[in-house]
């Protein structure tokens, strides 16, 4: 669902129990705070979630003492899965690297809580590629800032709405986002980034396939974000920007207006994603319990 249709919802939503209303980017705001507290309980529960390829050149590598090598990721990284040695694009997938020992003196590699990669004893520094499970990217639109078939350059001022939207500022912090062109020529195309680069006069993304047509920047063709959220919990995330914003304002008739629904949304969710998880170990989620922390409107 794109980005301007998750707003309709969750203002369709808080007009039946208040009369005030909040902007778009104020909609927006929490729209995307809600997002990344859903994904991070996916990538907490469910120990297949992810499978984002990363790669990490031995070049950008400091060494912080004799044998050790330690990359400084991007904050969108959450979780790694897997660290695996980089053989180039195109070749076969690397050895797997061992994790470091917590207590021990094993080589292998640790993940800080500064975002950090450091592998232990590893004498000479290679490339490197993590599977990984990541954020998704800030939900956003705007006006095309410049195109050609694969690429989109996203604009860096003001979006279609003269509000300024926000814009992700990391490498790959777009890939495997989806963006739809909602006007000029190509309108209707829906693509997904696959990665992205961050230059002064804008955001340059490569997308998986070619458009066609190709979307023009001197049109002022627009474009718009879907959601990361799967259909079936749409709901969900409406559900919880609603209560985050009655939470703001401290309308407890609006909190109590939609509890019972949000219960049941989130029951439902715990219980997908404990599906999924085939791999183990299980955290199993009293849903009730989670609930209340939701319903104050605390970080998932």
């Amino acid at each position: 669902m794109r980005l301007s249709q998750l707003i309709d919802r969750v203002k369709t939503a808080t007009d039946n129990a208040t009369a005030r209303k909040w902007s778009p980017l104020q909609i927006a705001e929490v729209i995307n705070d809600q997002q990344r507290s859903l994904v991070r309980k996916a990538a907490e529960l469910d120990e297949g979630y992810g499978g984002h390829r990363f790669i990490l050149l031995a070049t950008a590598a400091r060494q912080p003492r004799q044998g050790d090598f330690a990359w400084r990721l991007p904050p969108w990284i959450i979780k790694i899965s897997a660290v695996r040695r980089y053989e180039g694009a195109g070749l076969a997938e690397g050895k797997i690297m061992p994790q470091a020992e917590k207590f021990g003196d094993r080589a292998g590699w640790t993940y800080s809580a500064t975002n950090e990669l450091l592998f232990r004893s590893m004498g000479v520094a290679f490339d490197l590629e993590i599977e990984c499970s990541k954020l998704p990217a800030l939900l956003t639109r705007g006006t095309i800032q410049a195109s050609t078939s694969t690429t989109l350059t996203l604009d860096s001022d003001a979006s279609a709405d003269a509000l300024i939207y926000p814009h992700e500022t990391y490498r790959d912090a777009y890939a495997g986002a989806l963006f739809e062109l909602t006007s000029g020529p190509a309108a209707g195309q829906i693509l997904r980034c696959i990665s992205n680069l961050t230059v002064p006069t804008g955001r340059v993304l490569t997308m998986e396939e070619a458009f066609s047509p190709a979307p023009t920047a001197l049109g002022g063709d627009l474009y718009e974000m879907h959601a990361e959220v799967a259909d079936q919990h749409i709901n969900l995330l409406v559900l919880l920007a609603t209560q985050r914003l009655f939470a703001q304002e401290g309308n407890q008739v609006g909190l109590q207006l939609y509890a019972a629904e949000l219960a049941r949304e989130w029951s439902s969710y715990i219980q997908h994603i404990e599906a999924r998880d085939v791999q183990g170990p299980h955290f199993k989620v009293d849903p009730s319990a989670r609930y209340r922390r939701d319903y104050h409107c605390e970080e998932i």
